[in-house]
């Protein structure tokens, strides 16, 4: 595991609520456990009871400071070692301005009686942070992304922004020719040379799209692949292919053009179009 990955992976925390005597919950009660405070935001357990069913929830409170608005992605496991067989996880919980709080049902309340008769009842929350937004001075808008093992870290707005194509990659739900590790802060771009090779739903407003991305944030690899992509398969006229190869310095592309635009026919037309 690499250091991003380790840096990632320990944005956990641990959170517990006790239960100390199930006698003094009547139905109707709600019981807080102890605010803390984790990656900006502070969090508390409570439990409620009505009268069949004990319900053991977490609140992610709104940020002090957030002017907007803001979300927490998680996930979530809710465990008990006193409970045998007691387990809880979900995946990707969104807490968000108008979710705040995340509760569950569970309807043994003889179970829990008995163990409360001698000694306390302890549920542990385990979270893990896996998306910050809004939430001052915690954002978390950047990814890293590996090019040539050099790690390079960008803006995942300006991602989303700048290209389609890495809007897919960073939404959980990545095309099926390219597989990455979506959802995790670690991306590696030259998995995306092998996607400029599908033809069959690869097309020249993708490649510009990434080929802008590129070559914003200066990724060669990438620039060069999408270079040979224009060269080889474009269907674009060779004077806009000479004009994207000046905008982004792409020589082979222009000398290429030049070459195209240079070639006439007999009627004296030039010959627009390259595959």
């Amino acid at each position: 595991m690499n250091e991003i990955e380790e840096e990632y992976t320990t944005r956990r925390f641990k959170i517990t609520h006790v239960i100390e005597s199930m006698k003094e919950m009547e139905v109707g009660d709600i019981q807080h456990g102890e605010m803390e405070t984790h990656f900006g935001v502070d969090w508390t357990t409570y439990t409620y009871r009505d009268e069949s069913d004990l319900h053991i929830g977490l609140k992610c409170h709104t940020p002090p400071e957030s002017k907007s608005p803001w979300s927490m992605v998680t996930n979530i496991s809710l465990k008990s070692n006193q409970v045998l067989g007691f387990s809880f996880f979900e995946l990707d919980h969104c807490f968000h301005t108008e979710n705040y709080q995340k509760s569950e049902n569970f309807d043994d309340l003889k179970r829990y009686w008995e163990i409360c008769k001698e000694k306390p009842l302890k549920f542990n929350f385990f979270v893990e942070v896996t998306d910050v937004s809004g939430v001052p001075g915690y954002d978390e808008p950047m990814v890293t992304l590996i090019v040539n093992k050099q790690r390079i870290e960008v803006a995942r707005k300006t991602l989303v922004k700048e290209s389609l194509h890495f809007r897919q990659l960073l939404v959980r739900k990545p095309p099926g020719s390219c597989e990455i590790p979506v959802g995790r802060p670690v991306y590696n771009l030259q998995l995306l040379l092998p996607v400029l090779e599908q033809t069959s739903v690869i097309n020249d407003k993708t490649v510009l799209r990434i080929l802008q991305t590129a070559y914003k944030f200066m990724f060669p690899v990438v620039v060069k692949r999408c270079e040979y992509f224009l060269m080889e398969r474009s269907r674009k006229c060779a004077e806009i292919l000479k004009g994207i190869a000046e905008r982004y310095g792409l020589e082979k592309l222009k000398n290429l053009t030049c070459a195209r635009c240079g070639a006439v026919d007999v009627s004296g037309q030039v010959m627009p179009n390259f595959a």
